[in-house]
C-alpha cells in the first residue's frame, strides 16, 4: 500500500506576528491536527480492510517550508540567505544554525507540533502492518538535505529511522508500478535543472540539480516572505496596529503566498476589502521599492534573472534599477510585467506533458507518475495504449488556499486536502477473486468552517 501526500508547507509564522498596546496581528495558515488524525485513521483502516502487506508513506516534498518565514530577517536585510547549494552549507555554519532555528520554529508552531505527532502515530499503535516512511525534499525544503544535523532533525520530527543519511529525490516502486517525485523537476524556475527540451527524462536526475539554488527561492524569500517584514520596517508596528488600512494590508501580505492562481497576487493585494486600490498601493509601493533596490545590488539575483525570458528579464531589471535610483514603481508597471510573463512561452509544457516523457512511463516500468508542487490536484491519462494505461497524478496540497473568482475580482479561503493510495497486485482484492495488477484510490477535497 503506497500512500502519497505532498506540499504540507508547515510554516514558522510567529516571527511575522506584530503586537503593541495589547493588540496583535497574526495569521496561521497551517492546517490543524484534526485533519492529519483523520487521515491517519483512514489509512490504517484501509490497510486492514484491503489486506495491505505494508504501508509506504511517501511525503513528496515541501513538507517543511524553510523559505516562507520572517526569521530570515532577524538580523535585518543583510542577514543570511538560503541562496547556496546544499554542499555550501557547512556543519556548524551561521546558515546551518539559521536553518535549524527555522526548522525548530516550524516544529513548535501551535498547529504544526500536534500535526507532526499525528503523522508519527501511523504504525505506532501495534497494527499488524509494517510502516515505512519516505521523505523527498522539494524546492521549499531543499536545504534539509544540506547537513547531517538538518537531516537528523527532520527524521526525528517525521518519526523516521536512518540517522542523518541523505534523503532521496525520487521513490520508484516495482509493485505497484509508481514513480514519485516532488514535481519541481518539471518547473525550471523552481529547479536548478532545465528539462524543457529533455526528450526522455531519466528516473534519477543529477543530485546537483536538486541541491543548487533555483530562481523561485529568491522570489519566495526576498519578495513573498520579505514583504510583510519590510512593511513593518517602513510603517512601524504601532502605526499598522492603529490603522484599519495598514492592518488590513498587512494581513493581506501575510496571506500573499497562498493565493491561487499566482497571476492573481497583485489583484489580491490591491483589492483589499474596504479600501481603494490607489490607497492600498501607496502603502505598499515604497516597501516594494526598498526591496527591489536591495535586490538590484545582489549579484546572485542578477545571475538567476537569466532564467527569465529576455523581455521579462529586461522589465524586471528596469524596475530594480529605477528603484535603486529612489523611484517608486507603479502597480501598472508590475501588472505589465506580470501579464507579459504569463503570455510569453516558457517552454509551454504542463506537468502532465513532462510526466509523459518519463523513461519509466515510456517503457512501462511505471503505470503512475505521482507528484505535487503545483497545488493543483489532477489525474491525467498519459497513455491509453493496452495493456497498460498510464497516468499522471498530482497530489495537490495540504494548506489553506485562497482561490480567486474567474474574473479575479474576489477571493475566498478554503482548506485543501489531497492524497493518493496505490495498491500492489496482492492487495485490495477484487470481489470475485480474479488476479489484478495495481489499483488507485485518489482523494481530493476541501473543507472550511465559517464563523
Amino acid at each position: 500500500m503506497l500512500v502519497v501526500i505532498s506540499d504540507l508547507h508547515f510554516e514558522e509564522e510567529r516571527s511575522c506576528a506584530i503586537e503593541s498596546n495589547g493588540r496583535r496581528i497574526e495569521v496561521d495558515g497551517n492546517i490543524g491536527p484534526r485533519a492529519f488524525h483523520l487521515f491517519i485513521d483512514s489509512i490504517e483502516q484501509l490497510a486492514l480492510r484491503n489486506n495491505a502487506e505494508r504501508i509506504d508513506l511517501v511525503l513528496a516534498g515541501d513538507v517543511f517550508d524553510l523559505n516562507r518565514t520572517c526569521l530570515w530577517f532577524e538580523e535585518g536585510a543583510d542577514g543570511p540567505r538560503p541562496y547556496v547549494s546544499c554542499a555550501d552549507v557547512g556543519d556548524g555554519s551561521e546558515l546551518e544554525r539559521k536553518l535549524l532555528r527555522i526548522l525548530d520554529g516550524i516544529a513548535t508552531e501551535p498547529r504544526v507540533e500536534p500535526s507532526l505527532a499525528a503523522l508519527r502515530r501511523l504504525g505506532a499503535g501495534g497494527q499488524p502492518v509494517d510502516v515505512m516512511r519516505h521523505y523527498l525534499p522539494g524546492n521549499h525544503d531543499r536545504l534539509i538535505n544540506a547537513t547531517p544535523a538538518l537531516r537528523a532533525r527532520a527524521r526525528a520530527l517525521l518519526g523516521m529511522d536512518g540517522g542523518d543519511a541523505p534523503f532521496p529525490h525520487q521513490f520508484l516502486s516495482a509493485d505497484p508500478r509508481v514513480l514519485v517525485r516532488h514535481g519541481h523537476e518539471y518547473d525550471h524556475l523552481n529547479f536548478a535543472g532545465d528539462h524543457r527540451r529533455t526528450r526522455i527524462i531519466p528516473a534519477q536526475l543529477p543530485d546537483a540539480e536538486y541541491d543548487a539554488l533555483a530562481f523561485g527561492d529568491i522570489v519566495t524569500v526576498d519578495i513573498a516572505s520579505r514583504l510583510p517584514w519590510q512593511f513593518v520596517q517602513h510603517h512601524g508596528a504601532e502605526a499598522i496596529l492603529g490603522s484599519a488600512l495598514l492592518s488590513d494590508v498587512y494581513v493581506r501580505l501575510l496571506d500573499f503566498d497562498d493565493v491561487r492562481p499566482n497571476s492573481a497576487l497583485l489583484d489580491f493585494l490591491l483589492r483589499t476589502p474596504g479600501h481603494g486600490e490607489a490607497k492600498v498601493w501607496r502603502t505598499v509601493a515604497p516597501v516594494l521599492r526598498d526591496i527591489l533596490a536591495d535586490l538590484n545590488r545582489r549579484p546572485v539575483v542578477r545571475k538567476m534573472l537569466k532564467r527569465l525570458p529576455l523581455l521579462v528579464r529586461g522589465l524586471v531589471e528596469n524596475l530594480m534599477e529605477s528603484s535603486a535610483r529612489g523611484q517608486t514603481v507603479s502597480h501598472r508597471e508590475i501588472r505589465v510585467t506580470e501579464k507579459l510573463a504569463e503570455l510569453l512561452p516558457g517552454g509551454g509544457a504542463g506537468p502532465a506533458e513532462f510526466a509523459a516523457r518519463e523513461a519509466v512511463i515510456r517503457d512501462g516500468t511505471a503505470r503512475f507518475v505521482i507528484c505535487g508542487h503545483t497545488h493543483h490536484p489532477e489525474v491525467t491519462l498519459l497513455a491509453p495504449k493496452p495493456p497498460l494505461e498510464r497516468y499522471y497524478v498530482d497530489t495537490g496540497t495540504w494548506r489553506h488556499r485562497i482561490p480567486a473568482t474567474k474574473d479575479i475580482s474576489g477571493f475566498g479561503r478554503i482548506k485543501a486536502l489531497s492524497y493518493a493510495v496505490v495498491w500492489a497486485s496482492r492487495e485490495d482484492p477484487t470481489a470475485d477473486g480474479r488476479p489484478k495488477t495495481e489499483s488507485l484510490d485518489y482523494w481530493d477535497g476541501v473543507t472550511q468552517r465559517w464563523s
